[in-house]
């Protein structure tokens, strides 16, 4: 009687994750055939890395039906590389010249920080 039972239980359970897993088949989207430009087009940043494939180091651009905004906080940077957020909410911001900044999200931008080691940017674009 109780392997009956088991039994039971176990068909319940197959037959339940059958369902999920035909329910979420339904619900992907078809993949998007068309192929866009590379993001990057510049030379290679290294002449002796030789990618694994063709196409390694240049990924297809993406399109997305997500609507977003795009809100200009700050002006007067020069060459703005990479922004992060600090734990009050501000932006340290590097630029390619090896300047850092700090921003606030209303648009204040701070004079460069001193005492940062020299960076090399002649690679930099």
């Amino acid at each position: 009687m109780n392997y009956l039972k088991i039994t039971a239980l176990f068909l319940s359970a197959f037959m339940l994750l059958s369902a999920s897993c035909e329910a979420s088949k339904t619900n992907e989207e078809e993949p998007n055939e068309e192929v866009l430009p590379p993001v990057e087009t510049e030379r290679p940043n290294s002449p002796d890395f030789k990618p694994a494939f063709e196409g390694q180091t240049r990924v297809a651009g993406v399109k997305t039906t997500t609507p977003y905004e795009a809100i200009v906080i700050a002006d007067g940077l020069v060459k703005p590389w990479a922004v992060t957020t600090l734990p009050d909410g501000r932006l340290a911001i590097t630029e390619k010249g090896g300047a850092m900044r700090i921003a606030t999200t209303t648009g204040n931008v701070s004079s460069p920080i001193t005492g940062i080691p020299e960076v090399d940017d002649r690679r930099a674009v």
